[in-house]
């Protein structure tokens, strides 16, 4: 809800995940944006009460591509999305993996 980017889609994605598609969003922006959700969750848990349960990881994994041809597969930046979030979710969760596709 707070990211910087007034044209943000979030839709659900998976058990208990989601999904943020950002339009004219290139590479650098969707990793900085992607770091301001790992900080605003790692506040969110240190301010969380003792007695609440320890909050899983998060993992952050972005796809982008920069001139998208006529015919390009949406499909497939969600496919490279989700093999950075798996990429983030073996190092540790906590950290931006990214790739851009052509």
């Amino acid at each position: 809800r707070t990211l910087d980017h007034e044209r943000a889609i979030c839709i659900p994605y998976g058990e208990a995940g989601f999904a943020v598609v950002l339009p004219d969003c290139d590479r650098q922006w969707a990793v900085r944006l992607g770091n301001q959700v790992l900080d605003g969750f790692a506040r969110s848990s240190v301010t969380a009460s003792a007695t609440t349960p320890a909050a899983p990881g998060i993992g952050v994994g972005a796809a982008t591509v920069s001139l998208p041809p006529k015919n390009f597969p949406a499909k497939d930046l969600l496919v490279a999305a989700s093999r950075c979030l798996f990429g983030s979710h073996a190092s540790g969760r906590g950290v931006v993996k990214s790739i851009e596709i052509y």
